[in-house]
């Protein structure tokens, strides 16, 4: 009987333990992880002036955006806005563009969100908050004082603001043009393959 029992005892297989090479490893553990980790390194290099430098992008974008349908548009800004109303429309030709990157852009927003006075006037305004945020890229090359005294300038300069709510092409050129300035300055200060893309990028537009 104690042998017949050793016996089946013994064909029983015993559960394998665990190797090292079965546990969890560094590399097993969800990006995501990986993500906020990189997400709170950045969020501790923040200082005051990059708050400070936020609230003046949200000013910029108030100022740009509040009644941006108001007043109607100019004839010069129907003409701009006419090509893309007309490329949405089906069966209707287009007569006149005037801003090539202008037309594609406002093109894409009025197939989504339809066509009105602000609608036209989208594009111009994004970019033309885009432009004051584009300072920030320069907050190490200029410093703190610099780099929000510029941004400060560019938010309430009011040349920059009536650009920037108006239908065309000359808020993206803007934009554009303070793009290759960002980019020649980084480039100049510390190089950087990436601002060596914006300057291409702004050839590109030119």
């Amino acid at each position: 009987m104690t042998d017949s029992t050793a016996d089946i005892t013994q064909a029983i297989p015993e559960p394998p333990l665990d190797t090292p090479r079965d546990l969890p490893t560094s590399d097993a553990l969800p990006s995501r992880f990986a993500l906020r980790s990189r997400l709170a390194a950045w969020s501790r290099q923040l200082t005051i002036a990059d708050g400070i430098m936020a609230l003046v992008v949200i000013l910029a974008a108030a100022v740009r955006f509040y009644h941006l349908g108001q007043p109607l548009l100019s004839p010069s800004e129907a003409t701009a806005a006419l090509g893309s109303w007309q490329f949405t429309q089906a069966g209707t030709d287009v007569t006149q563009v005037t801003s090539p990157a202008y037309f594609t852009l406002t093109n894409a927003v009025m197939l989504i969100l339809g066509s009105s006075d602000a609608i036209a006037r989208l594009v111009p305004a994004i970019a033309g908050t885009l432009t004051v945020g584009l300072v920030w890229f320069l907050r190490r090359v200029w410093g703190s004082a610099g780099f929000l005294t510029a941004a400060l300038f560019l938010t309430l300069s009011p040349l920059n603001i009536l650009v920037s709510r108006t239908a065309g092409g000359q808020a993206i050129a803007v934009f554009a043009l303070m793009l290759l300035i960002v980019s020649i300055i980084r480039v100049a200060s510390n190089g950087g393959k990436q601002w060596a893309y914006g300057i291409g990028l702004r050839l590109v537009w030119a």
